[in-house]
């Protein structure tokens, strides 16, 4: 008497056909949210190198709005510098920078970090010559999208697995009668 449902070859067929469709979506889903994710890290940055003569031998940034808590980084040439408030441009000279300028939360080698700062400053630099200023904000909503590219790139995995062994996965062999 034989049992009604699927024989093992057809039941792996079966299975195969699932694992693959589950995966190619895992995987269709994953590379999106990844995308999502790099486009949005990418689109709340801001980078800037522009630095303009504010006067005879300070040069400035144009204003840097950190209208949320954000990162900023800032690369600069000179070590005579610094993150001013707006506010006190006008009171900055080459002397007494360092009592307006914001105390990073990290330096090394011309980078500096400031963390979780908000509001509007100039990056101003002290310089005989026009000075290398580069700076990169970065909102704090950015890592909520850093965990959507990490969580993209898991599924992107685990759909590349999934995919791999509906592909694999083979028919067992017939039993020897």
């Amino acid at each position: 008497m034989r049992s009604k449902g699927f024989s093992g070859g057809t039941a792996v067929l079966v299975m195969r056909r699932k694992l693959l469709l589950v995966g190619l979506t895992i995987l269709i889903l994953g590379a999106s949210v990844t995308g999502f994710g790099l486009v949005r890290v990418e689109g709340s940055s801001t980078r800037s190198t522009r630095v303009t003569a504010y006067s005879q031998g300070e040069y400035i940034t144009s204003v840097i709005n950190l209208s949320v808590p954000s990162v900023l980084t800032v690369e600069s040439s000179s070590k005579n510098s610094g993150l001013i408030p707006v506010y006190a441009l006008s009171l900055v000279n080459e002397s007494n920078i360092y009592l307006y300028a914001v105390r990073p939360t990290a330096s090394s080698g011309g980078i500096y970090s400031y963390t979780n700062i908000s509001g509007d400053y100039y990056y101003v630099v002290f310089s005989n010559v026009t000075p290398t200023v580069s700076y990169l904000i970065t909102p704090l909503n950015a890592a909520v999208y850093a965990t959507l590219i990490f969580t993209g790139i898991v599924f992107s995995i685990v759909g590349v697995v999934a995919v791999t062994l509906g592909v694999v996965l083979r028919t067992p062999p017939k039993p020897v009668t």
